[in-house]
């Protein structure tokens, strides 16, 4: 099973709950699109969305660190 964390002072407020528990059921969603899909374009997609969220989740993780 696939277990994304995110440690940050945002989940205490009521918008930034929703945005990680967004942030992780796409990066899931993309996550098993990406390896049960045999279609090559839509592979792609999910992994081009999973590289955007990526960035995403290192920014608040950065931000949580006060960088």
């Amino acid at each position: 099973m696939l277990n994304i964390e995110i440690q940050s002072d945002l989940i205490n407020t009521k918008g930034g709950k929703k945005l990680i528990k967004f942030i992780k059921a796409k990066y899931k969603e993309c996550f098993y699109m990406a390896k049960n899909n045999n279609d090559d374009e839509k592979r792609l997609k999910a992994l081009d969305t999973m590289a955007f969220l990526d960035i995403l989740i290192l920014q608040i993780k950065d931000d949580s660190d006060g960088e």
